[in-house]
C-alpha cells in the first residue's frame, strides 16, 4: 500500500477503505447468515480483500474461481466468509 507521508490520512483511507467495509460484511454474516442472494456478493468481497492483502507482501494473487463454490448459505458456508473477513479484517488493523 502507497503511504501518503501523513499517518493520519492514512490511517483513515485504511479505516474507510478496508476495515470499514469487511466489518459491514462481517455484521452482515452475524446479523443475516442465511441470505443466499449474497453468497456472490461475498464471494467477489473476498477475492478483493484477499488480492489488497496479497499486494501489501508484494503478490500478485490470481483468482481461478471467479464463481462461487456455493449456492445456499448454510452454517458452515456463514462460517467459511466470516472466518476469511474476521482475519482480513484483523490482519488489515494491523496497519
Amino acid at each position: 500500500m502507497k503511504a501518503t507521508g501523513n499517518a493520519n490520512i492514512d490511517k483513515f483511507i485504511i479505516e474507510e477503505t478496508l476495515i470499514s467495509p469487511i466489518q459491514k460484511l462481517v455484521d452482515e454474516l452475524l446479523t443475516k447468515p442465511n441470505n443466499d442472494k449474497r453468497i456472490k456478493v461475498y464471494h467477489e468481497k473476498l477475492n478483493l480483500f484477499c488480492g489488497i492483502a496479497a499486494k501489501t507482501f508484494g503478490v500478485k494473487l490470481m483468482v481461478i474461481n471467479t464463481e462461487p463454490s456455493f449456492e445456499i448459505m448454510n452454517p458452515v458456508v456463514c462460517e467459511y466468509y466470516l472466518t476469511r473477513f474476521q482475519k482480513l479484517l484483523n490482519y488489515f488493523k494491523t496497519f
